[in-house]
């Protein structure tokens, strides 16, 4: 598939202007209006789409794991992993609605990644433009069977960590999704450095497997962005905050 459609329109082919995607994730501090500010202050810049996360904290994330393995410690304090997403991270799902109307009267698409059955089943009410799958679930073939054809907006799904192996058999997968799937270059370092994030593998992908590509951007500036745009993306994705000290 050459070009994928979003609310009744191509905006992600290679004859279109780059698609963004802001993802704002978790980084409203569950506050409602700080969503909103973001989502507003996003409106005024060429980005295209909004991103944040459904899930349950036990989606992904061990019991076993603590906050301190995060780096997050300081601030929420040593707890476990799966009670600080629950307690200061997850986005509340009664916002959704609320958001997607807010983005939608901005002009803006709305899109969701998705961890687990719970997420599957609470985007088939919110009806989001867009799916996203982490890297964390690209070798998650059951799960992506089960969101096949079940939401009928297009895929994107990053490839962080993945083999060629791995990235060919989710292609086998995703190409029964008849609304269309893309595949996002990533590296699943957070701030990743120049030197990690091998833009080349872009190209690469575009001519082996005939895919549409883009970039999930996890560097410090707007350059590698740039970068992967020459070598042939078609979208993107960048996370965004209001106060990058916290």
């Amino acid at each position: 598939m050459k070009s994928l459609i979003v609310r009744k329109k191509i905006k992600i082919s290679k004859n279109n202007d780059p698609y963004i995607i802001a993802e704002i994730g978790t980084n409203h501090n569950r506050n409602y209006n700080t969503a909103k500010k973001m989502i507003f202050n996003l409106s005024k810049t060429n980005c295209n789409c909004i991103k944040f996360q459904i899930y349950e904290p036990f989606e992904i994330v061990s019991k076993s794991i603590k906050s301190s393995e995060y780096g997050l410690d300081k601030i929420y304090g040593d707890i476990s992993a799966e009670k600080m997403f629950k307690n200061y991270l997850v986005t509340p799902k009664k916002w959704f609605p609320k958001l997607k109307n807010f983005c939608h009267s901005l002009g803006l698409d709305f899109a969701v990644t998705i961890h687990g059955e719970n997420g599957l089943n609470w985007a088939k009410k919110i009806k989001p433009d867009l799916i996203k799958i982490a890297s964390m679930d690209h070798t998650n073939i059951p799960f992506i069977k089960k969101i096949i054809n079940k939401i009928n907006v297009p895929i994107l799904a990053s490839i962080g960590m993945a083999s060629l192996k791995d990235i060919k058999r989710l292609k086998k997968t995703l190409k029964n999704h008849k609304a269309g799937f893309g595949i996002f270059h990533c590296c699943a370092v957070y701030p990743s450095s120049k030197k990690e994030i091998r833009l080349s593998n872009i190209s690469y992908l575009i001519k082996k497997l005939n895919l549409l590509v883009g970039f999930s951007d996890h560097t410090l500036g707007k350059i590698s962005s740039g970068k992967a745009r020459s070598l042939g993306a078609n979208f993107f994705e960048k996370h965004v905050t209001l106060n990058k000290k916290f």
